[in-house]
């Protein structure tokens, strides 16, 4: 499978000239903490949360760390770097580090060829994994499509493990099959029937997809009676080329126009700090999603995940549709509220605010028990 570590990038990057390189960036920029005297420094923190037992659970980062946090700590491993060995520390879980990979992996995006590197620290790190593998282990993860991800996998599955993929982000009808997650996985687990069907219908019939909720516990306020305040949803879509940064601006620019009577705040896309536009934007909203959750009203966006957040928020969550950006009507779902860009400057907006947030009173499915069951129950075997 060392072969087809690159080719989720070289597929994207046929329609994104620019993918491959963002990606060789993120890497790079990872590959700065393998450094011989940063992992001097951390070798006793990596020694003190080395993994010496037998695993069932294998987190590849954080991100799930509501779940892990449920599960019995003495049964879970994360395998990550100088981020997750210090939630590891605090929470005295074991930890695997992968921080020799992000080098040798930024080094072969450059031509699309395996590493010199490579394989031996492949194969070193299975003889690490094979020896706390139990014949029931799952390897957890976000995605299966990027390059670390492809190669964990690889050493996982060589090692026993199941591969169960917790979905991240809203799956799209409009999505090409070869862009979906989840072509590596044995499991999928999704947020509801309506996503289950969506990739079902791009995966192929082995792969069995599981409907188990959102991955995470989202706190549910009451909407605020005063005066609305506006945030709109950041994504990095200039990253795809300059005819999409002008599109998208355009409809920032329009929307923004629509409230310049009201509070209106510009919460960045993580990938979005090194935008060109960024430093133009008056007001940036910083924080969290749960703390722009608690700070606004008003959720705008294209197609970010972050507008079902909002709503299972209780927030008003709106789509703004332009057939430049592909993407469902979230409104076909109860995700969000939705109107096209060609709509912007029409009492659209002002009809959809006025409807109040989509979800009333607070979800009573504790999502994050569900996940913990599903894994302790091993429904994934």
């Amino acid at each position: 499978m060392l072969n087809s570590i690159y080719e989720y990038v070289i597929s994207r990057s046929e329609d994104n000239n620019k993918f491959r390189q963002s990606i060789m960036d993120q890497y790079q920029r990872n590959a700065r903490f393998s450094r011989m005297h940063i992992k001097a420094l951390l070798l006793p923190l990596f020694m003190l949360t080395k993994a010496r037992e037998k695993k069932k659970y294998f987190f590849f980062s954080t991100k799930y760390d509501e779940i892990i946090t449920k599960l019995p700590r003495d049964e879970v491993c994360i395998i990550g770097g100088p981020k997750q060995l210090l939630f590891a520390v605090k929470n005295n879980l074991s930890l695997i580090s992968n921080m020799d990979f992000w080098g040798e992996l930024s080094e072969g995006l450059k031509d699309y060829k395996i590493s010199p590197g490579l394989p031996g620290k492949s194969r070193a790190l299975e003889a690490e994994i094979s020896k706390l593998i139990l014949p029931n282990s799952v390897f957890i993860i976000d995605n299966d499509s990027m390059p670390m991800k492809r190669l964990l996998i690889d050493i996982m599955r060589k090692c026993g493990a199941k591969i169960c993929l917790v979905q991240d982000g809203i799956f799209q009808e409009k999505t090409a099959p070869h862009i979906i997650h989840g072509w590596y996985s044995d499991r999928v687990l999704c947020y509801d029937v309506y996503q289950q069907k969506i990739i079902a219908n791009k995966l192929p019939n082995h792969i069995r997809i599981d409907v188990v909720g959102f991955y995470k516990k989202i706190h549910f306020y009451e909407l605020s009676k005063n005066a609305r305040k506006i945030c709109f949803l950041g994504q990095p879509w200039y990253k795809y080329g300059e005819d999409y940064c002008e599109k998208y601006l355009s409809i920032l620019s329009g929307v923004e126009g629509v409230f310049q009577n009201h509070e209106f705040y510009y919460k960045p896309h993580p990938w979005e700090d090194n935008a060109p536009y960024i430093h133009a934007i008056k007001n940036i909203a910083k924080g969290s999603m749960d703390e722009a959750f608690g700070n606004f009203d008003v959720f705008i966006s294209l197609t970010s995940t972050a507008l079902l957040e909002a709503t299972l928020a209780g927030k008003i969550a709106i789509q703004v549709i332009d057939d430049k950006f592909e993407c469902d009507d979230l409104a076909t779902y109860n995700y969000a509220y939705s109107l096209s860009s060609g709509e912007i400057n029409t009492d659209k907006f002002e009809q959809l605010i006025n409807r109040g947030p989509i979800l009333k009173v607070a979800p009573t499915v504790d999502t994050i028990s569900l996940y913990t069951e599903y894994f302790q129950q091993e429904k994934y075997m």
